[in-house]
């Protein structure tokens, strides 16, 4: 399970769609998309079931039935490890499932509610520094005229996003791991070394070998046959991945993301005074 069901974003949700619309526009019609479904096999009947956000379903020849083929998990500020487990399960416990995408998105520094609040009910303000009642920073809170929140550094769009004059939102890294079933043991194996699509400021180096996509046209060297098992010889072309429009919907995602913690923010204060009186 990543962190999609634990703690979706509009992150999550612009870059699932971004890759659904890649698979898509490549895939045959028949084939179906699922999001965030229990992964359509007979295994799944049992108590502890696989959820992927994104699952490709394709109907065997001579078949009654639909079988996953290629499911994407996304995970943002999610640990590796749990990122990883996740996104080769569905192939470790599976038949059909032969290629598994992974996207894991890093936010620097983690994300901190601007506001300190300590038990006394005051509230530190983000921008003067302040100590404040509540009152006070709802006024705040309250006083944004709309408009897409502004980049910390004007030049560089990548840049911490800032509301209200305090950073809601830091930088971002991208990247793709493409796992794949190995003939030989049947379990998942990494078809690649991971793929850095997003984050400007991000360094490649020895000790974090990664392939720098983020201004080159990178193939991960998938064929559509290797996700859809077929005789059809049209499915023998390159799985292509836009880059760049990964890469739009991550900068949209952000200034989703700012609105979504803002809003977030804003309620809590506005419950914790009714959970006060009650």
């Amino acid at each position: 399970m990543t962190t999609i069901r634990n703690s979706p974003t509009p992150l999550h949700q612009w870059v699932l769609s971004s890759i659904s619309h890649s698979l898509q526009s490549q895939i045959p019609r028949d084939v179906r998309i699922l999001s965030d479904s229990l992964l359509e096999i007979p295994e799944n009947m049992m108590e502890d079931i696989i959820i992927p956000d994104l699952q490709v379903l394709h109907k065997k020849q001579g078949t009654t039935g639909d079988f996953p083929v290629l499911v994407v998990e996304v995970g943002f500020s999610q640990q590796y490890e749990s990122l990883k487990y996740a996104t080769c399960r569905a192939i470790d416990e599976t038949q059909s499932v032969n290629v598994s995408l992974m996207i894991n998105l890093k936010e620097t520094p983690a994300f901190r509610t601007p506001l300190l609040c300590p038990s006394s009910g005051v509230y530190r303000h983000p921008v003067t520094k302040k100590n404040v009642d509540k009152n006070a920073i709802l006024a705040w809170l309250n006083s944004s005229e709309g408009g897409n929140p502004p980049p910390e550094n004007p030049s560089d769009p990548e840049s911490p996003l800032l509301f209200l004059g305090a950073r809601w939102v830091g930088r971002i890294e991208g990247s793709l791991e493409v796992w794949i079933r190995d003939t030989k043991t049947g379990k998942a194996v990494r078809k690649l070394k991971p793929v850095l699509f997003y984050g400007s400021k991000a360094t490649l180096d020895k000790d974090t070998p990664r392939i720098d996509a983020r201004s080159a046209n990178v193939d991960v060297g998938l064929k559509l046959s290797d996700i859809i098992p077929s005789a059809d010889d049209g499915l023998e072309k390159p799985f292509h991945i836009d880059w760049a429009d990964w890469r739009e919907s991550i900068n949209r995602a952000r200034t989703s993301l700012v609105r979504s913690r803002y809003l977030t923010v804003l309620k809590s204060i506005k419950k914790s005074g009714k959970n006060k009186r009650n």
